[in-house]
């Protein structure tokens, strides 16, 4: 949607389109005006119009084919049709079609932006439904990521398991062209797992340096880092990734139980943005192989009782961070049951539907 909202008006009658513009550009929207249906459909392929009002008789083609046309090019425009000789059958083919009303000239300009309104209304909650479906689409599909991470973290101590599985799917699902895992071994950062790293940048990346501002940044800062064009890097090891034609990168902080246990980084061949969701997500994917890190480590140590007690806590902070990511789809599915309990709106079948 544009922030002014916008209005076409299809009519061959010159002083019809004059007097409309007036009326709607006067309650704050913007108008386009148009003769023909030739025209109209013209200007409708160059951008996005809110409401098409169309008369139905116009000089080239019948008001209905407009509509029909219009809804191609733009299905979520609201069409309110308009006629000076009222027809059952026009009305029930418009309707048909998509209209969202359909009025008889001469028009009460109160009754019009009313309608005008009631249309705006209904596509509004449209995009708002659309909205909350795909954030739900995205949370669930996190979630899956995250849940399947977390199953192999609770049902595996094999740590290179845990590690190539999560980087696997990292590539898979977040469209990104390869990932690492650089653990603390000795005090030195080394390479401990990667996905579809070859060649030169593979060897060059095997053991990276804490004094290297990004690692620095990430690792002992704990900050996760996004790097949008690697042509400018300085350091090593974004250097390595630059020469092997990666483009843009993004690095989060591997840590359990206070300890800074090492990195996980992603990079793409192509100039890519990474959104604070995606920087959450991989944050998330961080603290699970930081789990399995600290549990695969515990494990080594199970002889004693003190540590198969920390790995218990640990396997509870496991269950908490699982639940913690599943609040978001479920305050989505309570935000669709609340709307449809309001007393005060009524929904379409289809909407209803949707929202279920």
């Amino acid at each position: 949607m544009m922030d002014k909202e916008s209005i076409l008006v299809v009519d061959d009658d010159a002083g019809f389109l004059e007097v409309a513009r007036l009326i709607l550009q006067r309650k704050g929207y913007e108008v386009e005006t148009a003769s023909s249906a030739g025209e109209a459909i013209s200007v409708a392929k160059q951008r996005f119009y809110n409401v098409a009002i169309l008369d139905i008789s116009l000089p080239d083609i019948n008001g209905t084919e407009l509509l029909s046309a219009l809804v191609e090019t733009q299905p979520d425009i609201m069409a309110i049709m308009l006629t000076g000789h009222s027809s059952v059958q026009n009305a029930v083919q418009s309707l048909n079609r998509g209209a969202f009303a359909y009025l008889e000239k001469p028009l009460d300009p109160e009754h019009l932006l009313s309608v005008i309104r009631r249309a705006l209304e209904k596509q509004r909650l449209v995009f708002e439904n659309r909205h909350l479906l795909e954030e739900l689409e995205q949370r669930n599909r996190e979630t899956a990521i995250l849940l399947s991470i977390s199953q192999t973290v609770a049902q595996s101590l094999e740590l290179q398991e845990v590690i190539d599985s999560a980087l696997e799917k990292v590539v898979n699902s977040m469209n990104v062209d390869a990932s690492h895992v650089h653990l603390f071994d000795n005090g030195i950062l080394l390479l401990k797992g990667h996905h579809e790293l070859r060649g030169e940048t593979l060897e060059n990346i095997k053991q990276v340096e804490t004094d290297d501002s990004v690692v620095k940044r990430v690792v002992i800062q704990a900050v996760p880092t996004i790097i949008d064009d690697l042509s400018g890097a300085t350091d090593t090891s974004l250097l390595s990734l630059a020469k092997g034609g990666y483009q843009s990168y993004a690095g989060v902080p591997l840590a359990a139980a206070g300890e800074h246990i090492g990195l996980m980084g992603v990079a793409t061949h192509s100039r890519h943005k990474f959104t604070p969701r995606d920087v959450e997500l991989l944050s998330a994917i961080g603290r699970e192989i930081a789990i399995a890190v600290r549990n695969a480590r515990l494990y080594e140590e199970a002889s004693s009782a003190r540590a198969l007690r920390e790995l218990n806590t640990l396997r509870t902070e496991l269950l908490a961070n699982v639940s913690h990511e599943l609040r978001t789809p479920l305050a989505a599915i309570k935000g669709f049951a609340s709307t449809l309990l309001q007393p005060d709106v009524s929904f379409d079948e289809e909407t209803l539907r949707d929202f279920l």
